[in-house]
């Protein structure tokens, strides 16, 4: 089992750049990959969100990739006169307004933006680049994906511990289920009895009515499938394939079936233990939004 919290770093170096890679996950429905990464090297960010993809099922993760060119001498400077000749042109649009000459200095000239183009030489990102920091990325992902699984253990511990204190209060409820149909049966027929104390009732009658007002509380039905959604959450923390999904269902369907027990019960015996497993039912949606 896998969190969706976690972390993981590389540094990496070739010949002409060298990276710096931080990835950070944190819980989400489903998966959401942000690439941060700056100019020129923007274009590989949809090639590093799908290495993301590709061993991760949930969480949202940001990745923060630094790539500094390594060695890149000064290739050249180009004035781009079409920019400065158009800004020439604007300010003297002014000149009628402010009634002045304007003068321009290189320093303002060489300040405007776009009114210069640099290049530097060896520094092109291209495609083998993208491969070398493609493996970079793998390497921060093996560190997030451990990061991971170290709190996953932690968490599939704590989530098993809950479900055995659960199954443990579903079998004090099978248990004490017939105990409490025959209090209940009791408590019925007297009821009924001073209800109708006046009147003279047919003992089959009453052993029907009695038997109405049992059916409408019995609670085997939802033992039972509490039983099996217990078993099948159980069965779900043991596997190696990410089960986020599932035991968030499965603690709702959980909750459901205690709801219909909480409504259902009529001894007080029973509707404590009913709001204990209630409460372990709770811990166990809370730890599951963790999980990938």
């Amino acid at each position: 089992m896998n969190s969706m919290t976690g972390y993981g770093r590389a540094a990496i170096e070739n010949a002409r750049f060298r990276a710096h890679i931080a990835l950070r996950s944190v819980n989400h429905r489903s998966l959401d990959v942000v690439v941060r990464m700056r100019e020129p090297y923007r274009a590989s960010e949809a090639a590093a969100r799908r290495a993301v993809a590709q061993r991760l099922a949930r969480g949202r993760v940001e990745a923060v990739i630094e790539i500094e060119a390594l060695g890149a001498g000064l290739g050249s400077i180009e004035l781009r006169m079409e920019v400065v000749a158009s800004l020439v042109e604007e300010l003297a649009k002014l000149r009628p307004l402010l009634g002045e000459r304007i003068e321009l200095s290189a320093g303002d000239v060489l300040g405007f933006p776009g009114a210069i183009a640099v290049s530097s030489e060896g520094a092109a990102w291209q495609d083998p680049d993208e491969e070398w920091l493609l493996a970079g990325i793998d390497q921060a992902l093996d560190e997030l994906i451990a990061s991971r699984s170290r709190e996953g253990a932690a968490l599939a511990a704590v989530l098993s511990a809950t479900l055995e204190q659960l199954v443990e209060a579903v079998r004090t409820l099978d248990a004490q289920r017939e105990v409490v149909r025959a209090e209940l049966a009791d408590r019925y027929r007297k009821r009924i009895v001073d209800l109708a104390a006046d009147t003279e009732l047919d003992p089959g009658r009453l052993a029907q009515e009695v038997a109405i007002l049992l059916e409408k509380s019995d609670v085997a039905e939802e033992l039972d499938r509490l039983r099996g959604h217990c078993e099948h959450f159980a069965s779900a923390l043991g596997s190696a394939d990410p089960v986020g999904k599932r035991l968030d269902f499965l603690a709702q369907e959980i909750a459901r079936e205690l709801n219909t027990l909480a409504a259902k019960s009529r001894d007080l015996e029973l509707t404590r233990v009913v709001l204990d497993a209630r409460l372990f039912c709770e811990r166990l949606r809370e730890q599951v939004q963790n999980v990938e």
